[in-house]
């Protein structure tokens, strides 16, 4: 697996997973958005051997925190490492540019991925009602300080 930047040249592909993984997916223009604008944001990819993006994790780092927005894996790509190996990998890169703190919302029915947060050091420390949509459900907010990590 190779783990890199993303790049305008992989917008299409990136839209293809959050296709595949969302049903309430960002718009290519958010994508696109986030990829070559703003400054603040920074999408990680993983590729398979065949260079195919298989999952992507996007971020906005300020200052000394991190808010992760989006990690997604393909579904036939889950539950062999990929998710916890880029997040892992983003972490130890903000951590090198000074963060000291990460945040996130996650579905409350999403226990896999707050399985993998928590196997990262995130904690529970609240939640945000009616956060999501489509079906409408609340989030639970995770948050990893670097004392936990």
């Amino acid at each position: 697996m190779i783990i890199r930047a993303a790049e305008q040249m992989d917008i299409d592909a990136i839209v293809s997973v959050e296709n595949a993984c969302f049903s309430t997916p960002w718009s290519i223009d958010a994508i696109k958005h986030e990829i070559c604008e703003n400054k603040l944001a920074d999408f990680t990819i993983a590729c398979d051997e065949e260079n195919n993006i298989i999952g992507y994790i996007g971020i906005w780092t300020l200052l000394d925190e991190c808010q992760i927005n989006k990690i997604a894996v393909m579904p036939e790509k889950r539950k062999i490492g990929i998710g916890k190996t880029i997040l892992n990998h983003v972490i130890e890169l903000t951590r090198d540019m000074g963060v000291k703190s990460w945040y996130l919302e996650v579905r409350e029915s999403n226990t896999a991925a707050q399985a993998l947060y928590r196997s990262a050091g995130f904690s529970s420390v609240g939640t945000r009602k009616n956060y999501y949509i489509n079906p409408v459900e609340d989030a639970v907010l995770m948050s990893l300080e670097e004392a936990d990590a």
